[in-house]
């Protein structure tokens, strides 16, 4: 159909025209959507071209396959590698604490520092490198065998026995305390009564 201007038309032909236009979309066929339009482009293909799309679509499939296995592989090596910093971790922190505890006097009670920072890392901030106190005993012997033992007594008592050296650390540098600054205060006392007898 021509296309014709409205000026050109008399209003009965007009009327007709948008009529004809207005049956025209009607009978159009209505827009497909995406997956209407790939079938319609399906059924078009040949033998060799649904072959070759197939293949490739297979292609896909197993790189993608592929793409997830690999994704859940470094997620468990990343998990077990995780779990095998915290095993090391734990057994360094054992053989550490266990070392302090065999040499507080061979060292005159400095690798104490050590212990109160194991107790620290362990009972405060509750990190997992920390093993439990009494732990570090049995700790290799449970690694190997898989059998954890209940090592409750030896925790409680070298908690104790912490307990009971800060007391006694406590005690001694206040003796020492005692024993630096009772002479220094008796010169210092003796001075000011001399200088209040000679009126110095």
């Amino acid at each position: 159909m021509a296309e014709v201007t409205a000026q050109t038309l008399p209003p009965a032909q007009q009327a007709q025209a948008a009529r004809d236009l207005r049956q025209d979309k009607r009978q159009a066929p209505a827009p497909q959507s995406r997956l209407e339009r790939e079938k319609a482009d399906l059924s078009k293909e040949t033998g060799a071209e649904k072959s070759m799309r197939l293949t490739i679509e297979k292609r896909e499939a197993l790189k993608k396959k592929e793409m997830q296995q690999k994704a859940e592989r470094a997620k468990e090596k990343a998990k077990s590698d995780k779990q095998t910093f915290g095993e090391m971790g734990k057994s360094l922190t054992a053989k550490a604490l266990k070392f302090s505890w065999l040499n507080v006097i061979d060292t005159y009670g400095l690798t104490l520092l050590y212990i109160y920072f194991h107790f620290f890392g362990k009972y405060v901030v509750s990190s997992s490198y920390f093993v439990d106190f009494g732990e570090e005993w049995t700790y290799e012997v449970n690694k190997d065998s898989g059998i954890k033992t209940n090592a409750t007594a030896a925790k409680y008592g070298e908690i104790i026995l912490l307990i009971l050296v800060t007391c006694l650390l406590i005690l001694i540098i206040a003796m020492i305390l005692v024993a630096i600054l009772l002479p220094a205060v008796a010169v210092i006392a003796a001075v000011s009564w001399l200088k209040g007898i000679f009126g110095l």
